[in-house]
């Protein structure tokens, strides 16, 4: 089994890349869009079949664990399972299972409203509830800048998967902050 790989893109196609291992060249299904020539490691999934040999990479253990857990559900695939990761990162993921968020789901090609409702029941018990989720290096230092300005931990984890990924840390902050600030005078004034 091939569980980890690190070389350079030289190839990529619409969902996959041909990575370059010391002139071995291996196709892997990958979450991401990278560039051809950029070094890049990943966590490998080898999934075999009588007629398939694939791979698929992660880029932390994290995302590696959510696809295996996606995988343990009846149903579903390795491809609705990396259609599912390429939808969205790990810590919305988690969210729109504990939030039992069935359009997450279904918003996935080839995801149904069943198959969704069969992936947030199995798997709810397995991630756990909303503050229990990792938020990797970059969330923890946006929690410490927040919980040093006396904001309570798990309010601020519920406040972070809300948060739009694609927003720079300090936009991230000053949006948390609003969230939090709003929380927080909602329970204040009751």
């Amino acid at each position: 089994m091939i569980g980890y790989l690190k070389g350079k893109i030289l190839q990529t196609y619409k969902d996959s890349v041909i990575l370059d291992v010391n002139g071995v060249g291996y196709l892997i299904s990958v979450t991401k869009s990278v560039s051809v020539g950029d070094t890049k490691e990943y966590f490998v999934h080898t999934h075999v079949r009588e007629d398939t040999f694939s791979l698929f990479g992660f880029s932390s253990q994290q995302e590696i664990e959510l696809f295996k857990m996606l995988l343990m559900v009846s149903g579903v695939g390795p491809k609705a399972a990396i259609s599912i990761m390429t939808a969205s990162d790990v810590n919305r993921i988690y969210s729109a299972v504990s939030k039992a968020d069935v359009g997450f789901f279904t918003a996935v090609p080839g995801i149904g409203k069943k198959g969704a409702q069969k992936i947030i029941i199995e798997l709810k018990g397995k991630i756990g509830s909303v503050q229990d989720i990792d938020l990797g290096d970059e969330g923890d230092d946006i929690v410490d800048a927040l919980m040093s300005m006396g904001f309570d931990r798990n309010q601020i984890k519920k406040v972070m998967v809300k948060l739009d990924p694609n927003l720079s840390d300090e936009d991230k902050i000053r949006e948390a902050i609003r969230l939090l600030g709003r929380k927080h005078t909602g329970t204040a004034g009751k």
